[in-house]
């Protein structure tokens, strides 16, 4: 009866792991239960092992600590692998012929926690399937500020909720330089192929657009002229070196005219005069070589600066841009820190039983999740999405630009 017992426990303890079709994944303070049995051959029956048997909390590090085992990693592994794995880590410890039959179940998760505008914030306790609705009630809810009339709050409700628009609109305007200005920052470092690429993934507002498309043709012009000059550049050097190669062929005949004209001169067979004539020809095409000589120079300085150029075309406006964008960062937190101070006041009047716009809520909440592991991104959830095990739930009161004065016109 024992073992008939006990193996069926396994397999209950098994079924829900092998119906769901998503398992859960063990997290860092899930407590588990621990069931292990062995085969006895010579009694023909399983025994149960009592000295594995237990509860077991895994660590902060994710470990499972155990008899004759010791540490097994257990976070972010199913109930069904873990299983496996003690199974065949005993099996080789023990050296038993097969391997020991495992069943596990979590008999307490780990806690999510409940912070900001909820009427009992705190640790509670964790079940799959819960969701943020579900994690908020177990808090008591959110917390609603007690209604009540004090003078002067209605009109401070109306100065807030304007210097909340304010701030919002500002923070919008902001963040739509800022998308800009990475946008022209992105184009820059793109390669030219994928430069329309580019433009077709970074949607910005039109006036944002507009500057986008500007700057790209600006700075597309300059770099087309300032590379045609420098083909320009590129002939008028070849040429001089055409002309210099012209000039050097020529230097070389007359020098050697030259010198069989003066050997004639000596030996009184030619006449002083045609030696002088080959000299200021010799001469001449010295100076009109060495005139090249400087035009090609002069050619190759300006071709270098128009390289030069063309380069600080991007550099240029990069640094530009970068420099636009440590200021707009800058104004963005300032507008953010004006826009909670701002929202704070306006949350307080309304506390104070101001309600701008009658029949709709002034504040609404909003849920930001934290998830446990520092790779997935803290975000926005929806009040019926699925809580992840051991993560932060913080409720914030947002105000609710519909109740808001002024806001009509958004």
């Amino acid at each position: 009866m024992r073992t008939a017992g006990l193996l069926l426990a396994l397999g209950l303890a098994a079924l829900p792991t092998l119906l769901r079709a998503d398992p859960y994944l063990l997290n860092p303070q899930d407590q588990l239960t621990l069931r292990a049995a062995f085969w006895k051959a010579d009694e023909g029956l399983y025994l149960a092992w009592d000295g594995i048997n237990g509860t077991y909390r895994i660590s902060p590090e994710g470990d499972l600590h155990l008899p004759l085992i010791g540490q097994v990693p257990a976070a972010d592994q199913s109930i069904a692998t873990l299983a496996r794995d003690i199974s065949l880590r005993l099996q080789q410890k023990v050296g038993t012929g097969n391997p020991p039959e495992i069943s596990l179940e979590v008999s307490t998760y780990a806690p999510i926690y409940i912070l900001g505008a909820v009427t009992a914030p705190g640790a509670y306790p964790y079940q799959p399937g819960m969701t943020v609705q579900q994690a908020i009630a177990l808090a008591g809810g959110v917390l609603r500020p007690a209604a009540g009339v004090a003078a002067g709050a209605p009109d401070r409700a109306a100065i807030y909720g304007g210097e909340v628009k304010m701030a919002s609109d500002a923070l919008a305007q902001l963040r739509q330089t800022k998308a800009w200005l990475e946008a022209e920052l992105a184009d820059l470092s793109a390669p030219a192929a994928d430069a329309q690429r580019t433009t077709d993934e970074t949607p910005l507002e039109p006036v944002g657009a507009a500057l986008f498309a500007a700057n790209r043709a600006s700075r597309g012009a300059q770099t087309e002229s300032l590379g045609e000059l420098r083909n320009v550049l590129t002939e008028q050097i070849q040429r001089f070196e055409q002309q210099i190669s012209l000039r050097d062929s020529q230097i070389a005949q007359i020098s050697a005219d030259l010198g069989g004209m003066e050997q004639l001169r000596d030996q009184g067979l030619a006449a002083n005069a045609r030696v002088t004539a080959l000299s200021t020809q010799l001469s001449d095409l010295e100076s009109k070589r060495l005139d090249l000589e400087n035009a090609r120079l002069v050619a190759e300085q300006q071709l270098n600066q128009a390289t030069r150029d063309e380069l600080n075309v991007t550099e240029q406006a990069r640094t530009d841009f970068l420099a636009q964008l440590r200021q707009v960062n800058g104004e963005i937190l300032a507008n953010e820190t004006r826009l909670a101070t701002a929202t704070a006041l306006y949350s307080s009047a309304v506390s104070a039983g101001a309600m701008p716009v009658p029949g709709i809520d002034p504040l609404v909440p909003e849920y930001v999740v934290t998830p446990r592991t520092p790779d997935q991104e803290q975000r926005l959830f929806q009040p019926t999405e699925l809580l992840p095990a051991g993560s932060t739930l913080n409720v914030m009161m947002k105000v609710n630009e519909a109740a808001t004065p002024l806001a009509g016109g958004k």
